[in-house]
């Protein structure tokens, strides 16, 4: 099968694949200099309720979120653990087996 061909399948593929996800989309690609239509009808139900929303919005406000996202600012990544000492990541790594040394070693560089 030649390159040309190759892409047209793969390109078909890709569309057969997107095109569910864009049918239930508000916009819609389009060619010209608008880029894009409008379809209302298309915009799926949300299952939330209003209390529900308006109480997400007050605990961003109370968080500070809604600020940072209001200016366009991203949010601080969270903290998933503590950080280890610097005596904790030299005992880690002198309690480790030579095979488990030479894994890290391979997968950062000798370094040093």
């Amino acid at each position: 099968m030649n390159t040309a061909r190759k892409a047209l399948l793969l390109s078909l593929a890709a569309l057969t694949i997107a095109a569910p996800v864009q049918a239930s989309a508000v916009y819609h690609p389009a060619g010209g200099e608008i880029g894009y239509t409008r379809h209302p009808d298309h915009q799926q139900a949300s299952n939330r309720q209003r209390s529900e929303v308006l109480g997400e919005i007050e605990a961003a406000r109370k968080d500070g979120t809604l600020a940072l996202l209001s200016r366009g600012m991203a949010l601080p990544t969270p903290k998933t653990a503590p950080a280890k000492t610097r005596e904790q990541v030299q005992d880690e790594y002198l309690g480790m087996t030579d095979a488990e040394k030479r894994r890290l070693q391979e997968m950062h560089g000798a370094g040093g």
